[in-house]
C-alpha cells in the first residue's frame, strides 16, 4: 500500500503560470468540513499560504441546520478586556453536580 501512495502522491514540482498538475491528497477523516492549506513558493523562496475549507458532500451536520439569525442574543454582552476580567472574577470557580458536590471540572475561557 505504501508503494501505491508513493506512486500517486503529488511531488514538489515547479508549476509555471498557465500550467496544471494533478495528483492525490490523502488526509484524515473530518466530519462536516475539510480544512487544508496550500503553500506557494517562488524565487527567492518567498511563500504565500492559502487556507481552504470545503464542505464534505452528503454529510448533514447539526450546525448546518441551525438558524443562527433566529437565536436570542439578549444574553450576549460585548465587553472590553478589563470588563471581561471583572466579570470572570465574580463567576464561581466551578459548578455543583446533581448530588450537590463539586465534580472534577476544568474552567475554560475562550476569547
Amino acid at each position: 500500500m505504501a508503494a501505491d501512495f508513493e506512486m500517486k502522491h503529488l511531488p514538489v514540482v515547479e508549476i509555471k503560470a498557465g500550467q496544471a498538475e494533478e495528483g492525490f491528497v490523502y488526509s484524515n477523516l473530518d466530519q462536516g468540513v475539510k480544512y487544508f492549506e496550500v503553500m506557494l513558493l517562488h524565487p527567492p523562496w518567498q511563500t504565500k499560504l492559502f487556507d481552504f475549507v470545503i464542505e464534505i458532500p452528503g454529510l448533514k451536520t447539526d450546525y448546518q441546520q441551525v438558524d443562527f439569525e433566529a437565536l436570542d442574543a439578549a444574553g450576549v454582552t460585548g465587553l472590553d478586556i478589563v470588563s471581561l476580567g471583572r466579570e470572570l472574577e465574580v463567576l464561581p470557580c466551578c459548578v455543583l453536580g446533581p448530588d450537590g458536590k463539586k465534580p472534577p471540572a476544568i474552567r475554560l475561557t475562550l476569547l
